[in-house]
């Protein structure tokens, strides 16, 4: 069986809380983050999410589970599931009082997955990244200014 995955992480030099506060408040993202244009909807576990990506592609997902200042996951699903579906998992790993890890976690899955693997596997990679360096930049400026 193939393995549809992308995993991806960045030490940022701020608390664990701050970079909680930034990554859960969906409706700044439009702001500062290079991937996701828009996205409403309430952060509780079981709530239905609608997201609009940079390049205007609208999509549905659903958050499975949040662990306050530890993780949270989402189902997203482009059409019916058994086409494409992933689960997009947010996690903070803190370092000390003043450094944390954060990881992105992608499992996609549906019939559509393995036609368009090569090319989404790059563009979303590339998509994570500028969003974990956008994300850094954000709370470590506001780190900064708190000081």
């Amino acid at each position: 069986m193939n393995n549809y995955e992308i995993n991806l992480e960045i030490n940022i030099k701020a608390p664990i809380e701050l970079v909680w506060e930034e990554i859960i408040n969906f409706h700044e993202y439009g702001v500062w983050n290079p991937v996701y244009s828009f996205i409403k909807g309430k952060f509780d576990e079981h709530s239905k999410l609608k997201i609009v990506l940079k390049n205007n592609m609208k999509l549905k997902a659903k958050i499975l589970e949040i662990n306050e200042l530890n993780n949270f996951s989402w189902l997203m699903t482009i059409g019916p599931k058994f086409l494409f579906n992933s689960i997009h998992n947010f996690e903070l790993v803190k370092l000390d009082n003043e450094n944390c890890k954060f990881i992105q976690n992608e499992k996609f899955a549906g019939l559509g997955v393995k036609r368009f693997w090569k090319k989404m596997k790059l563009q979303t990679e590339q998509g994570y990244d500028y969003m974990n360096m956008a994300l850094k930049y954000l709370c470590e400026n506001k780190f900064k200014q708190k000081k």
